[in-house]
């Protein structure tokens, strides 16, 4: 640009003008080209990485020598993403053949009703080889079908599911989930009806074990003592004695043995009784009861019995707090907790017995507590075994029975035992 300001004017030199203006232009044409050359190729890098196709990270070419360092930075730079796309993909990959070898059946839908993710086990047990919806499911268990079209917020429920023609029975859980401004469900499901047939055996052989024991405890001695009544009657040859043969100390014999028998028939006879109410529990009838209405009628029908054991009976609770329930049946489970609270408390100082009722979460709580010796770790489950009991002349019934009101109420009951502290029985209804 100088040597052409310097000729231009100067007629005899226009040729050399011309061909100063030509090299001009060609070396601000090289110029631009050089510059959008190096944009293009950052263009091009940032590309790769918006696209996430990092093959041609290490390719970038470099117009100059002063770029090197920018060139082995952004190289790096591809290398690490490259890197960590390949670890997200093993970790991915993991993840999904972790899913597939699960047993638990998993299900992922959207708010379209579309599968998002299903794993092996879930195809198994549904018997499914391609799933794309839940209309898929529809034919295998019209139950499992109508649980994930109406998307059941935090839900656990038994579904039935055909299964070759057999029956099976599952337990579903479902969870609301929020990805990325999108909702979804997470639906988990077990087969376990083999885990149910295995506590039926167990449960079945457990009572078996209890009535042969307590059938045997009466039926030797009766046998023993029968057979020793007959020796006083009747000769080796199994004859007859007469009256005269017969004396006033056989006759003693005899009378200690029936009443023996008498005692250990009637002992067999209340067992039996027993048995038959753990056996017969009708079906709750419920009811909207008030919290206040119920423990009124604890506090009138237990005070004066308490009082005679000079125990301090306190009773708290939210005045318009209610709960649906049958009332006979959750009367007759605070009636055992609270005398067997009062047993428990016979040679205990300053008796108190708390009966109270909370809510929490939708919840109701109601606990009966005591500052009696209380149970230890390991007698706390075996407590609600039928006929386990710790009392002298218990029956071993009141604990059992109160669990399976409390299931077929859909709630439960739970024990908590500081030894000469506290000991809480608690009640939790679903409401």
């Amino acid at each position: 640009m100088v040597f052409i300001a310097q000729i231009i004017f100067e007629p005899n030199k226009i040729f050399t003008s011309i061909v100063l203006g030509l090299m001009l232009i060609s070396q601000i044409y090289e110029l631009i080209y050089y510059v959008n050359k190096t944009n293009r190729i950052l263009s091009n890098y940032l590309d790769t990485i918006k696209d996430k196709n990092f093959s041609s990270g290490n390719n970038i070419q470099i117009v100059d020598s002063s770029f090197t360092s920018l060139n082995d930075s952004l190289k790096n730079i591809s290398q690490s993403i490259l890197d960590s796309r390949i670890e997200k993909n093993i970790q991915f990959n993991l993840l999904n053949l972790i899913i597939d070898k699960v047993d638990t059946g998993i299900i992922l839908i959207d708010h379209e009703n579309n599968i998002n993710l299903i794993n092996q086990a879930a195809k198994i047990y549904l018997n499914l080889k391609r799933i794309h919806s839940i209309e898929d499911i529809k034919n295998q268990s019209n139950e499992f079908y109508q649980l994930l079209k109406n998307k059941l917020q935090a839900a656990k429920k038994v579904v039935e599911i055909s299964q070759n023609d057999n029956s099976q029975n599952f337990l579903i859980f479902t969870s609301p989930l929020k990805l990325r401004d999108k909702n979804f469900i997470l639906i988990t499901f077990n087969n376990i009806k083999d885990e149910m047939d295995k506590k039926e055996i167990q449960s079945w052989q457990k009572i078996l074990r209890i009535l042969s024991h307590e059938i045997m405890n009466s039926v030797t001695p009766i046998s023993s003592l029968t057979e020793t009544s007959l020796h006083q009657v009747q000769t080796q040859e199994g004859i007859l004695k007469s009256i005269s043969e017969i004396n006033s100390k056989s006759l003693e014999k005899i009378q200690k043995a029936l009443l023996t028998i008498e005692k250990r028939s009637s002992g067999l006879y209340n067992f039996v009784s027993n048995f038959r109410k753990l056996a017969k529990i009708p079906n709750p009838d419920k009811k909207k009861i008030f919290i206040k209405d119920l423990f009124n009628s604890m506090q009138q029908l237990m005070q004066p019995e308490l009082e005679k054991h000079n125990i301090d009976f306190s009773v708290s609770f939210i005045e318009e707090l209610s709960i649906n329930i049958d009332y006979t049946l959750i009367e007759q489970v605070l009636i055992n907790l609270l005398v067997n609270a009062k047993d428990a408390l016979v040679s205990t100082e300053n008796p108190k017995i708390n009966l109270d009722a909370i809510t929490d979460q939708g919840k109701v709580f109601i606990h009966v507590s005591d500052n009696g010796p209380g149970i230890s770790k390991n007698q706390e489950e075996k407590i609600f075994t039928p006929f386990y009991t710790t009392k002298e002349n218990g029956a071993g019934i009141g604990l059992s029975l109160s669990r399976q009101i409390m299931h077929l109420h859909g709630g439960n009951i739970m024990v908590k035992s500081v030894p000469y502290n506290r000991t809480t029985f608690m009640l939790k209804f679903l409401n």
